[in-house]
């Protein structure tokens, strides 16, 4: 992976984490009331779960989620899956060239 590329997936990572904290901030209901905490690591923590596809379901999202917020974190998890996606089909088209002879060798 080249470094414009690496670079690209950091900014695009950084970018998608801060939407997605400011979604769950901001939109009614994205976060279950007695969660506890500060409310903007709260906020950033259901971000990195939703990019990340693990969902624990812990704090996020609550019983009383609007349709905007389905809505939000649908779109959230599909950018997510295309900012891992990415990089691995990267990695796999280059592959012949990065290991000659693929995983068995040359032999």
């Amino acid at each position: 992976m080249s470094q414009l590329s690496a670079a690209r997936i950091i900014m695009v990572a950084y970018t998608l984490a801060t939407i997605g904290t400011l979604g769950f901030h901001f939109i009614d209901g994205m976060i279950a009331e007695d969660a506890g905490g500060n409310p903007w690591i709260n906020a950033f923590y259901c971000s990195v779960i939703t990019l990340t596809t693990v969902g624990y379901g812990d704090i996020c999202p609550s019983d009383k989620m609007s349709h905007a917020g389905r809505i939000f974190i649908i779109a959230l998890s599909f950018c997510g899956l295309g900012m891992f996606c990415g990089p691995i089909m990267d990695l796999s088209s280059s592959w012949k060239e990065r290991i000659p002879g693929g995983i068995i060798g040359p032999g």
